[in-house]
């Protein structure tokens, strides 16, 4: 026999109270807010990045300040849609 919805309903209802009341279940839901990530922000001071660095992304700078910007080479590639003329 197929349940209807609303024995569904009650089983799925029944299902999540036992998931959130039991205590072995509610530690195998919980995480950690420890991250296994961690960031040294000294690395990211001005202090810390050295002067070829500096001086290389200025000369990256001045390469590309007459070359395409990325905006008009994106548009580019998109063509453009082409729709009937109307009456």
């Amino acid at each position: 026999m197929i349940p209807f919805p609303h024995d569904l309903i009650d089983i799925l209802f029944s299902i999540s109270r036992r998931l959130l009341y039991a205590p072995a279940a509610l530690s195998a839901l919980t995480m950690s807010l420890q991250s296994d990530v961690t960031i040294d922000a000294s690395k990211f001071h001005p202090d810390a990045i050295p002067a070829s660095a500096h001086a290389l992304n200025n000369h990256l700078m001045e390469i590309m300040k007459n070359g395409p910007k990325w905006y008009e080479v994106f548009r580019s590639l998109i063509p453009l849609p082409i729709y009937p003329k109307q009456p």
